[in-house]
């Protein structure tokens, strides 16, 4: 009778064991994530309206942010979600403020090329969280396409536009404006002078449908 009551203190006891120390690591998670996002954050470049404003070419309409929304993100809602720091780190919902960090940060920062890789992830990882929280999601638009690459050395939506359609970009069809920007994606590809037209269409087609549904 003794032998059965003290194997079952034993049993007893591991099981305690095992949930503190299960617990314990829990813990340790949470206060890492914790120390995790308050360094991350404070290594962000801290960007206001005022420091991105010179930079800014262009006014994009709802429905320009929405098409540009859906080629960069797969989604037509084009405004930041507040997202915990792992899943912001993998979801493409906030995907035009990393983009506009790392325009940002490869214009402004002159640690751009002093920094190893890991370095720079992190401060142009830090700099999205803090865009998100203060800067509005239209102007991060209208900044990544007014600094974006759109093949033979030209930057920026309103060159692009009169260069490859001879045009002030508020006059763009949609369908030219989805050109353009596919453009931004892989300016080799989606060339629009030299690029394979067949395919070129067939993807302006698949967005124009899915934009307008």
């Amino acid at each position: 009778m003794e032998l059965v009551v003290n194997k079952k203190n034993i049993k007893f006891l591991i099981i305690k064991i095992f949930l503190s120390l299960l617990l314990f690591m829990l813990l340790c998670c949470l206060c890492l994530y914790i120390i995790l996002n308050i360094y991350i954050n404070n290594k962000g470049i801290k960007i206001k309206y005022e420091d991105i404003k010179n930079e800014i070419t262009i006014e994009l309409t709802e429905k320009q942010i929405e098409i540009m929304s859906y080629i960069y993100t797969n989604n037509k809602g084009p405004k930041f979600k507040k997202l915990p720091l792992i899943m912001d780190f993998v979801s493409s919902k906030n995907k035009m403020a990393y983009i506009m960090a790392t325009f940002y940060f490869a214009k402004n920062d002159e640690r751009n090329k002093k920094i190893t890789t890991m370095d720079r992830r992190i401060i142009i990882f830090g700099t999205m969280r803090n865009i998100e929280k203060n800067i509005d999601y239209k102007d991060c638009y209208n900044y990544v396409i007014s600094n974006a690459y759109f093949g033979n050395g030209i930057i920026g939506l309103a060159d692009a536009s009169k260069c490859y359609f001879d045009k002030d970009y508020a006059y763009l069809s949609n369908e030219e404006f989805i050109k353009l920007i596919l453009a931004t994606i892989n300016p080799i590809k989606y060339n629009i002078e030299i690029g394979n037209k067949r395919l070129i269409e067939e993807k302006v087609n698949e967005i124009s449908k899915r934009t307008n549904e």
